[in-house]
């Protein structure tokens, strides 16, 4: 709307599918969590926050104890460099939006499986 100034907002984001598929990143990980279903998300400055509403514990590279109301936190740039592979799944959602300053707009979101090393977990 013109009569309000531009503020910065989240438009499409979406991260380009990788080589390896699901099973190749379970038995990668080993142990670690597998989450699922984000439940929202927020930044301040470098550092973000992630929640997901549930998700499961890997053990060996298999799934084992689902867990639920699980969040991630850490610095944006660290978490980018310690991306460790991503998957060949890619899909795209046209559900959610962003919300900043309370002026809500629909956006277009999507990603594959990503496996990440150094991120801090809290809520299991």
């Amino acid at each position: 709307d013109y009569r309000f100034p531009p503020i910065i907002r989240m438009g499409n984001i979406f991260i380009e599918p990788g080589l390896d598929n699901f099973d190749n990143l379970l038995t990668r990980l080993k142990d670690g969590l597998y989450l699922i279903d984000a439940k929202g998300s927020q930044t301040s400055g470098e550092n973000f926050t992630f929640g997901a509403q549930y998700g499961y514990i890997i053990k060996n590279g298999k799934l084992d104890k689902m867990i639920r109301d699980i969040n991630i936190s850490g610095n944006l740039y660290h978490t980018l460099q310690n991306i460790v592979a991503v998957g060949d799944d890619l899909e795209l959602s046209r559900v959610g939006g962003c919300g900043k300053g309370q002026l809500n707009i629909r956006s277009c979101s999507g990603a594959p499986h990503i496996l990440v090393n150094d991120v801090v977990v809290g809520g299991v």
